[in-house]
């Protein structure tokens, strides 16, 4: 028995040493720098947020509209109607406000439904009240541009919110009832603007160029909308482009700011 004690005590005084001879290691342990993968970047919410606030005014509209919940199992026709604007706001509101109810409508989502963006844009909109009330504004024009200008500002942060929204103010701006509200100087100002983003999806920036320079009678791009069906079909019928349509557009943009054509 007593030597069993002794070899427990000795074991016991060994585990001591060992404990504190591997406490003693981790203090030692030279701690691990943050790198550049381990930096708190922010988190795709926090990203989100700060577009938001930099991209709404303080009117908030999707109190206006039903919620994802709400409008769960309703068909179509059911959730446009859910969807109108009530006419009492619609009366109210200025045409910032309108605007930005505009672009938090929420059934513009289903423009993926349609085979083109334009096509799924007029479908979408000629059934919203909103948009009708917005172009028949007076001064959609200056209220429309600023705010494109300043969600394509270099201090955004790219991100879903911020490209939907431009995507959307786009999508508005190319429309003949907005384009035919815009005086030359300001189309002009407008196309040399857009040429140098680079923020906007292709098949949307391309389509808006395209269509201010029709609306600058520039004589080289109707004529390639004549000889070019392709370019046809992509500005006039609102059907997809490709690479080399786009090119061209950019060619004639260029050349268009290059010689001050204006007609």
């Amino acid at each position: 028995m007593r030597k069993l004690s002794l070899l427990l005590l000795l074991l016991s005084v060994t585990s001591m040493f060992l404990a504190e001879e591997i406490d003693n290691k981790e203090e030692k342990t030279v701690p691990i720098l943050p790198t550049s993968s381990t930096k708190n970047y922010p988190s795709a919410e926090q990203i989100e947020r700060q577009n938001e606030s930099l991209v709404l005014p303080h009117l908030k509209s999707s109190k206006y509209y039903p919620t994802i919940e709400e409008l769960k199992g309703k068909n179509i026709q059911e959730m446009i109607k859910l969807c109108q604007i009530p006419d009492e706001i619609l009366q109210e509101s200025s045409t910032e406000h309108l605007l930005t109810l505009c672009l938090d409508y929420p059934l513009y989502k289903d423009m993926i439904a349609y085979n083109s963006m334009q096509w799924g844009y007029t479908e979408i909109s000629k059934h919203f009240n909103g948009i009708q009330e917005l172009y028949n504004r007076d001064d959609i024009i200056p209220i429309i541009i600023n705010k494109y200008y300043h969600c394509n500002n270099d201090s955004l942060i790219p991100y879903s919110y911020t490209i939907r929204i431009i995507d959307l103010i786009v999508k508005t701006l190319s429309q003949n009832e907005v384009l035919e509200k815009i005086d030359k100087h300001k189309s002009k100002e407008l196309l040399r603007y857009t040429l140098e983003k680079d923020k906007i999806n292709e098949e949307i920036k391309f389509y808006l160029l395209g269509k201010l320079l029709i609306y600058n009678e520039n004589i080289s791009f109707r004529s390639e909308l004549d000889t070019n069906p392709v370019m046809n079909n992509y500005i006039i019928e609102g059907n997809q482009g490709n690479f080399e349509v786009f090119d061209k557009i950019k060619e004639l943009c260029s050349d268009f700011l290059n010689e001050g054509e204006i007609k």
